[in-house]
């Protein structure tokens, strides 16, 4: 069975009325564990004949309109309305959600028919909802902080028949720093942490066999041997290093010379290897290039970050010392600046930024925008992405003006005397991307 090990854990704890938070990197396969655990033979599988009284929900938040609490409500009544479980209670479902989005700014009104919403779904005494949250850091971010109090709240109403899934790359004191609300809700996970792991070897060779019968194609059996030692598990890395395997004919058995720095120089590897890099804080960064580039200092008794070990970015040897899950990524470790030599340094950690080794501080705004570009740092954000998440409430005409006070007093600060290109660019007609140097 697909990620079994996990799938079991979160079933267990679906059982148990417990929620959990799941951490991974970037590219480890988030979405096929979702798509796995919201499949009726799963959970079957799992849950034996009590299966029909567990309503999973995936809410995938980057669908909110905004991150007012009434769209966030609307959004998971949303899910509701459309569970196959649920058709029985669509209509009531259906008449609260009318109603609290009729509500508009009352929020008495909102969180009521959002709460009988839930009700109605959960009015058989034996059914059990678990709601599995999808890019939920710009929610945790932004949301009012009484949202997620009533989600705790929501949890104490029905105690161990709601459960939350919450799928992040940090645990939540590294993205913001903890309010009333929030930590009323991280309360409920910060005890509950599971890590989100690279394949195993079984899976990982299932994914290529299944990615070259789409295809077409057969793997021989030392290529998928040889396609899981060099990317570890990781799904984005299976998938770029098969796809260079079939195209252009990549010897795949043990011993060839090269053949790690040939797979490098593609763009699309590079380009997933980046992605999983920049997943990674500050501090888990620092340690990984000290492991790389001086491995003989780490011995067992340093403090290896425990984030790098759950996320399965680290593994470690029968000596207890550890190493990197990929030789790609060791070898883009090796061979990629260090942040010590990069222009732009961000810890998410901490808030920390530093251009060229100087610290810079931004506050409000300023701090929004960078942060927004820097989680897709290389890749174009547009215009009307930036005024939706910065300035939801403004006309467009206020919040564009907004947008582009707020961009040119960020540039400003972000620019070294010694470069002569903008670190924001401007994609005309698209928007703007800060440049990874």
């Amino acid at each position: 069975m697909f990620r079994d090990n996990e799938t079991q854990q979160l079933m267990s704890r679906a059982q148990a009325g417990e929620s959990a938070l799941i951490i991974g990197a970037s590219g480890m396969g988030k979405s096929n564990l979702f798509n796995h655990l919201m499949k009726q033979d799963v959970q079957a599988h799992y849950l034996g004949d009590q299966a029909s009284y567990y309503i999973f929900v995936r809410v995938n938040w980057h669908f909110a309109a905004d991150f007012s609490t009434r769209s966030l409500y609307s959004l998971i009544i949303e899910q509701l309305e459309q569970h196959p479980l649920l058709q029985a209670e669509r209509e009531t479902i259906l008449g609260y959600h009318e109603k609290l989005l009729n509500a508009q700014d009352d929020a008495l009104k909102v969180q009521r028919y959002f709460k009988l919403a839930v009700r109605t779904a959960m009015q058989n005494p034996k059914r059990k909802l678990i709601l599995l949250f999808d890019q939920f850091i710009d929610v945790y971010r932004e949301a009012h902080d009484l949202f997620f109090a009533n989600l705790r709240g929501l949890r104490e109403d029905y105690k161990y028949r709601l459960s939350y899934f919450v799928f992040t790359r940090h645990t939540f004191e590294d993205i913001i720093e903890q309010d009333g609300g929030r930590e009323e809700f991280y309360e409920l996970l910060s005890d509950q942490l599971l890590g989100l792991p690279p394949y195993n070897e079984a899976d990982s060779q299932s994914a290529a066999e299944r990615i070259a019968k789409r295809r077409g194609n057969t793997v021989p059996t030392d290529a998928l041997q040889r396609l899981y030692e060099l990317s570890g598990g990781h799904g984005g890395l299976l998938r770029m290093s098969y796809t260079l395997y079939e195209r252009d004919g990549l010897p795949m058995g043990k011993g060839k010379s090269g053949l790690n720095v040939r797979l490098l120089a593609d763009h699309g590897l590079s380009v997933e290897l980046q992605k999983l890099w920049q997943s990674l804080s500050g501090d888990e960064q620092k340690y990984l290039l000290r492991l790389v580039h001086d491995e003989h200092s780490i011995t067992a008794a340093d403090l290896t970050p425990e984030t790098l070990l759950v996320k399965g970015v680290l593994r470690t040897n029968g000596r207890g010392l550890p190493h990197i899950f990929s030789p790609l990524l060791t070898l883009y470790i090796r061979q990629t600046k260090t942040i010590y030599d990069r222009v732009v340094s961000y810890d998410e950690k901490t808030n920390i930024l530093e251009i060229c080794g100087k610290p810079v501080e931004l506050k409000g705004k300023e701090l929004e925008l960078f942060q927004i570009l820097h989680d897709n740092i290389g890749y174009v954000v547009s215009r009307e992405r930036l005024i939706k998440r910065l300035w939801p409430r403004d006309d467009y005409e206020a919040a564009n003006s907004n947008l582009n006070t707020t961009k040119k007093r960020l540039r400003d600060k972000l620019q070294p005397t010694h470069l002569t290109q903008d670190l924001i660019a401007t994609e005309h007609g698209r928007g703007y991307k800060l440049l990874d140097l």
